[in-house]
């Protein structure tokens, strides 16, 4: 995801009450490759998992974490 914004960190300006999913469809709405990413991510608000209907506040640090493969196939 850093890679396809160009920076580690974003300000999205949301409306009161917005959740975890509002400030995820800001960032689509600003770049659209970021959608496949969307479904099998998991989010992070303050350094704790979320799910998308998580409601934020002004301030707080939402992360984007896709998801990742390793080990030995």
């Amino acid at each position: 995801c850093r890679e396809i914004l160009g920076a580690s960190a974003i300000d999205v300006e949301l409306a009161p009450g917005a959740s975890v999913r509002n400030a995820l469809a800001a960032l689509i709405a600003r770049e659209p490759r970021l959608e496949r990413f969307v479904a099998s991510a998991r989010y992070a608000r303050n350094d704790a998992f979320v799910d998308a209907t998580e409601a934020l506040m002004d301030g707080d640090d939402v992360a984007v974490i896709p998801p990742v493969s390793g080990g030995r196939g």
